[in-house]
């Protein structure tokens, strides 16, 4: 779905606005446009784990969900949470990659296969605080990647050395999803053009007046992006 639709944008919601009776009706304004919902732990702790789970049996059909937890501990700590996750009806997780595989996402890899989500593996962040750690590991996360039966990685759109460096070593094995679009920096397209799927875009929608305006131009503004760069874009479009 959020590969093979067209629609270019999955909308990440941390915390309200929308609240959760807003979301829904923004959700069935944008679906020209956005594939997926990609859903934080601020939002699921403010409205609770049932009220999601009713929000997305509504729109299941429509949207790809994502529980954003960024898991980060050992297996035995986020197999019961992913099992809740599935059972609210998320259709991906995503857990950080730097917590590793052995006994980490060796045995999450597993769990989710068995209960027929998918996983997602945070590569890096788009905070400046990133380079002093994470960015630092890249090349054993690269490691990781290619240990783990992850379907996709979410790397920022302002590292797209990442995200092209990624796609020519593991080709269309993953689906990208490029974060920090405009309100951590990067510009619509940015992500795309450098080898991604989609683009995360969050308050540039969520805390917009105008959320289904401020999406279309988002997506004309990707467009614009990867049309004028088409030599030296590495579109997967």
């Amino acid at each position: 779905m959020l590969r093979g639709s067209g629609r270019t944008v999955v909308l990440a919601v941390n915390y309200p606005p929308p609240d959760i009776v807003e979301l829904g009706v923004l959700l069935k304004r944008i679906y020209d446009y956005v594939s997926g919902v990609k859903i934080g732990l601020p939002y699921i702790l403010r409205y609770g784990l049932k009220s999601v789970s009713n929000l997305i049996s509504m729109h299941k059909d429509k949207y790809y969900f994502i529980a954003d937890l960024k898991l980060a501990d050992i297996g035995d700590v986020m197999l019961p949470v992913v099992d809740e996750l599935s059972g609210a009806g998320f259709q991906g997780v995503v857990s950080h990659a730097f917590v590793g595989y052995k006994g980490a996402l060796e045995l999450l890899s597993s769990r989710v296969r068995e209960l027929g989500i998918e996983l997602f593996l945070q590569v890096s962040l788009p905070h400046e605080g990133a380079g002093e750690v994470i960015d630092r590991s890249y090349h054993l996360i690269k490691n990781v990647l290619n240990l783990t039966d992850a379907s996709g990685l979410i790397i920022p759109a302002s590292k797209g050395f990442m995200i092209r460096e990624i796609r020519s070593s593991f080709g269309k094995k993953h689906v990208i999803l490029a974060s920090g679009i405009l309100r951590m920096g990067a510009r619509p397209g940015e992500g795309i053009c450098s080898g991604a799927d989609v683009e995360v875009v969050g308050r540039a929608i969520t805390l917009s007046t105008n959320p289904e305006s401020a999406t279309k131009e988002i997506v004309s503004l990707q467009k614009t992006y990867v049309e004028s760069r088409k030599s030296e874009c590495m579109t997967v479009w």
